[in-house]
């Protein structure tokens, strides 16, 4: 089973509009995509989601000006650890016999 990724909760959190971000991080992600002649059907869900965190550390600065960075990319790595938490935590369940 997939981690959840519950980023509308986490950006409101944060207290910063969620679709600006994603308007923000849209036009990146494709740009990169097509830069490296990769298409979303060939990502898997780590990949999608370093994408977007890649994208989403390049457009911070930008559509957030008025917070501090290191905040926002900390909080960032606060919630990619809790994926990746959940991820290992529930990777060998699906192997097991019930």
């Amino acid at each position: 089973m997939a981690a959840k990724l519950d980023f509308e909760r986490w950006m409101q959190g944060l207290g910063v509009p969620m679709g600006e971000a994603m308007r923000a991080t849209g036009p990146i992600m494709e740009r990169r995509l097509s830069e490296s002649s990769v298409s979303w059907t060939e990502l898997d869900e780590r990949q999608v989601i370093a994408l977007f965190v890649s994208a989403f550390r390049e457009a911070v600065p930008a559509i957030y000006p008025h917070r501090d960075i290191e905040v926002l990319n900390q909080a960032l790595d606060q919630m990619l650890a809790n994926i990746e938490m959940e991820t290992a935590a529930t990777a060998d369940g699906s192997k097991t016999i019930n």
